[in-house]
């Protein structure tokens, strides 16, 4: 069992080791997502899509196979060389607290899962993030689990790594998202693989930020 401390470091050596495993039990992307991402797609155009949080590739290929304007960022090495098995995308490593791209690079984001990784008191510098790389009028699909705790939590692929799994009500994520420029739209699905899942969409206006000091 390997556990470090440190939330950020911590997951990349977890990802790092049970990417293999991950990849292997997530080849394709939620059933109840693939509406989603028709919606991103249609409303980025031709514009830069982001996927935060890539992993080993499995959303990105779909987004790619759509004919999307792609990049994936991922803090895990070893999750970006799985995703390069599946796609042709840009690739870059980085961290969804500080994430590499220029103040309003992307006209879509799509970031499911990847702030189940993070501490409940960083979520805002998350927000913060996503509200500077969206452009004013770009689309965000946020989706992470429901709950209200944070704890490490043996990984089920390997059985060998613990990981920081952090669940939010929807209030945290309409609220945080709201507060950080974003128009935001708490999205229900019946869909059995979503069950249990917070999922937003979110357009990125033009205003003044409102709490996010």
């Amino acid at each position: 069992m390997v556990v470090d401390p440190e939330p950020v470091p911590w997951s990349r050596h977890t990802y790092d080791g049970l990417a293999p495993a991950y990849a292997a039990a997530n080849r394709t992307i939620r059933r109840g997502l693939v509406p989603y991402a028709d919606r991103l797609l249609a409303h980025a155009g031709t514009g830069l899509v982001l996927e935060l949080g890539c992993g080993s590739g499995r959303d990105l290929q779909h987004l790619e196979s759509l004919g999307a304007n792609v990049v994936g960022i991922d803090l895990s090495a070893g999750m970006l060389a799985e995703s390069r098995r599946q796609v042709a995308a840009p690739l870059v490593q980085g961290d969804v607290r500080g994430i590499p791209l220029r103040a309003g690079a992307v006209a879509g984001c799509w970031c499911v899962a990847t702030l189940l990784h993070l501490p409940p008191e960083q979520l805002r510098i998350a927000f913060a993030e996503l509200a500077r790389v969206i452009a004013v009028g770009g689309m965000l699909v946020l989706g992470t689990q429901r709950g209200s705790s944070s704890a490490l939590e043996l990984d089920p692929y390997t059985g060998q790594y613990m990981r920081l799994m952090t669940r939010h009500s929807p209030e945290a994520i309409v609220d945080g998202l709201t507060a950080h420029g974003f128009r935001t739209h708490l999205e229900s699905s019946t869909v059995d693989d979503l069950r249990g899942w917070v999922l937003v969409t979110a357009i990125r206006h033009d205003v003044e930020l409102r709490g996010a000091q």
